[in-house]
């Protein structure tokens, strides 16, 4: 039986790659809870919940999170086998959640991270074991460990989260430790306003270019993207390395002010032509429907 510590039970880092579900939905799933019951327990690893954070902010709500009966403790299911920890929480995730490609590209990133520290944890505990008994020399690599050997722990991430390896090297350059996007860019990503492979190009581009292309929508961050390949085209061949904003060839490898602007002026006037007929269309119908409610009203009133 799992013991419910009065302070209650932390996240695990592994289930906080996922992003949470808003108030208002948590409100909801307390209210299914409530009329139908709690339909799969909440996993536990070593002390934390590896699976199932909503479940448990919705049961405070409630009030019921002090139950031990809600609580599954999966410590020994995955003994000498940390890292498969974190596929094994992307499984259970991936499939109930409606996440964007942006989202699974920032969610990749996180789980191949997280793979080299759970596989560190475990060599750590498996020399602390050779220390002790001689014998444990010869002991073979949990299946984590053999499947780690035949490829990289990114293409192990990607392959998860149904996305490519390149997928997350992109997302290496939006979201990683070293990135250099605005929160626009990284936002625009994860709401699909921006491709990954896009805003992984646009993120070497001064702060305010960024957000002038994020203003363009998706199709200014592409297009901005697409003017930043040229421009590193141009510089390679003539022996310039593009890098990060700080580096000192950098000027070579950014768009000129005046043309980002002329770029987004443009995509401006292709979203009118597209766009502005909907929305005449829009208020044309909006205003039929209120003539519509004003003659009701008059004839209620004569």
């Amino acid at each position: 039986m799992v013991r419910v510590p009065e302070e209650g039970f932390a996240s695990h880092p592994i289930a906080d790659m996922f992003p949470m579900m808003s108030e208002e939905n948590i409100k909801e799933l307390a209210e299914d809870i409530r009329a139908y019951g709690l339909q799969n327990r909440i996993e536990l690893y070593e002390g934390k919940i590896l699976d199932g954070r909503n479940r448990y902010e919705a049961l405070k709500l409630l009030g019921k999170h002090q139950s031990s009966s809600w609580f599954n403790d999966m410590t020994g299911a995955f003994f000498n086998m940390e890292d498969e920890l974190v596929r094994y929480v992307v499984s259970r995730n991936l499939h109930r959640r409606h996440l964007t490609d942006g989202q699974k590209a920032e969610i990749g990133l996180k789980a191949k991270q997280m793979q080299v520290e759970m596989l560190n944890i475990w060599k750590s505990k498996k020399e602390e074991r050779d220390r002790q008994d001689a014998r444990v020399e010869n002991f073979p690599p949990p299946k984590a460990q053999r499947k780690r050997e035949k490829g990289k722990s990114r293409d192990l991430a990607a392959a998860g989260l149904d996305i490519s390896g390149r997928t997350i090297d992109h997302a290496e350059k939006v979201f990683g430790k070293d990135n250099t996007a605005t929160p626009e860019l990284q936002q625009a990503v994860r709401e699909s306003n921006a491709s990954v492979s896009a805003a992984a190009k646009v993120a070497s581009l001064p702060p305010a270019q960024q957000r002038m292309a994020v203003a363009g929508g998706k199709k200014g961050v592409a297009r901005a993207a697409k003017r930043v390949s040229a421009l590193r085209s141009k510089a390679s061949s003539s022996g310039v390395q593009c890098g990060k904003p700080q580096t000192a060839a950098s000027s070579a490898c950014q768009i000129d002010q005046a043309e980002l602007e002329g770029m987004l002026g443009a995509f401006a006037q292709d979203w009118a032509k597209e766009t502005w007929p909907t929305f005449i269309r829009i208020l044309r119908n909006f205003a039929d429907n209120m003539e519509e409610e004003l003659s009701e009203l008059e004839c209620i009133a004569s």
